[in-house]
């Protein structure tokens, strides 16, 4: 079973060029290619400025692998307190 979500969504109009071969953990393209029309959520996303992640300048091509594995990073969730931590002063 997978909860995860490939960066693909009708919501926001966005699609992957390889549908058949995407990375089930990133939800990448498997070929993630320099000039690409940037159609997937992770191309969109350059064009918000500060709060994009990916591209980065990985070179001119950057590739991902098409493995499946049985985990995927949507199954961990992180719970915890901070003792004795503070915050700035408003």
């Amino acid at each position: 079973m997978r909860l995860g979500k490939i960066n693909a969504t009708a919501a926001t109009l966005t699609k992957n060029r390889t549908e058949d071969a995407i990375v089930p953990i990133s939800g990448m393209c498997v070929t993630c290619v320099d000039g690409c029309i940037g159609m997937c959520e992770i191309g969109r996303s350059a064009y918000r400025g500060r709060e994009v992640m990916y591209p980065h300048p990985y070179g001119i091509i950057s590739s991902a692998g098409e493995k499946a594995y049985p985990v995927d990073l949507s199954h961990f969730t992180m719970l915890g307190t901070f003792k004795g931590a503070y915050g700035i002063e408003p």
